[in-house]
């Protein structure tokens, strides 16, 4: 089986030299994906199968052909979502969802006012034995990382308090989760919050999808060369909605990398490539690259019929120029883009 070399480009650095590249093109891919009609291409307002809609529609405009009788790979898995309220009051301060505060991506369904009860050191945690109903406050800038871990394995434990808030000094970062926890979990920035508060409203819907249906979207172009590929990759599945205003758009991360693979497909529908040339854009992968792990176990050709395999991802701007993840542990093929971009 020969080597299967997968790149992680984290910025790419346009320049004058660039062939097949349409900026105007790529703008307008990138618009129509991070716009609210895809609502984060997440799980909530169908955001995600609309995106995979707007992508096979492109792969049909270029003439790209199905391994089948569709672009369409199905295939499902569990997540969990936050399609209605999404409110935090604390002491009457209402905290605006993905600016002030993000839900963690497991967190169920939950309302009620609980009074807060602070936690200052991992000893304070077994000291207070009076936490029923009660929501723990945890500022992590008081814990070391090595702290921090320890003071996220005790919320693991079989606790009777509602749940936990936890404060942030730098940024927040959500995520996909595909279950859900027993206990409501928030991480809330430390500026926008009032340690002093004794009380937090809450009022969250959370629906966890047991089943949920996805798709990979795949086509290609055949080559001179049949039975081997070249094949170009990225996904296009983001956080969606946390409640039924926040979104994540997801420019960068993905539609960027899309933007970018639609265009390589743009290029080859006008171009014949020597090698058959296949474009895999991936689901499901901020849930846990649950999308391209399918793929692996259910292929659409033999995986050792690929010659050369590049995943797009996080292409931003381009003003720091290339990463390449990978690099070291393919080197030969590094060097030998190294060259063919200068």
């Amino acid at each position: 089986m020969k080597s299967i070399y997968t790149f992680y480009f984290a910025v790419l650095c346009y320049t004058t030299n660039i062939v097949a590249q349409d900026i105007n093109y790529a703008k307008s891919v990138i618009e129509t994906l991070t716009s609210k009609k895809y609502a984060g291409r997440g799980y909530v307002k169908n955001g995600e199968h609309v995106a995979a809609t707007f992508i096979s529609k492109e792969f049909l405009k270029f003439e790209l052909k199905p391994f089948g009788r569709s672009y369409n790979q199905d295939f499902s898995f569990p997540v969990n979502t936050f399609p209605g309220k999404m409110e935090i009051v604390a002491d009457g301060v209402s905290l605006i969802p993905g600016i002030d505060f993000i839900v963690d991506p497991a967190c169920p369904a939950i309302t009620g006012t609980f009074e807060i009860v602070e936690l200052l050191t991992v000893d304070d945690w077994y000291k207070k034995s009076k936490l029923d109903n009660k929501i723990v406050l945890i500022d992590l800038s008081l814990f070391s990382d090595s702290l921090k871990k320890v003071v996220r394995a005790y919320i693991n434990e079989n606790r009777s308090n509602i749940g936990f808030i936890y404060l942030e000094e730098k940024k927040l970062t959500w995520s996909v989760s595909t279950s859900q926890k027993n206990k409501f979990s928030v991480s809330v920035l430390k500026q926008s919050f009032n340690k002093n508060s004794k009380t937090l409203k809450v009022n969250i819907d959370a629906l966890i999808l047991p089943d949920h249906k996805s798709q990979n979207v795949i086509g290609f172009i055949e080559g001179e060369v049949k039975d081997s590929f070249v094949v170009y990759t990225g996904h296009y599945d983001h956080l969606g909605m946390m409640g039924k205003k926040t979104i994540f758009p997801g420019a960068n991360d993905n539609a960027s990398g899309i933007s970018f693979l639609l265009n390589l497909a743009k290029h080859y529908s006008k171009h014949k490539p020597k090698y058959t040339v296949v474009f895999i854009a991936f689901a499901g992968e901020e849930a846990g690259l649950i999308g391209s792990r399918y793929y692996t176990e259910n292929p659409l050709f033999e995986l050792n019929r690929i010659k050369f395999l590049l995943n797009f991802d996080l292409m931003g701007t381009g003003d720091e120029g290339i990463m390449v993840v990978n690099a070291t542990e393919f080197s030969e093929a590094y060097t030998a883009m190294v060259t063919i971009n200068n």
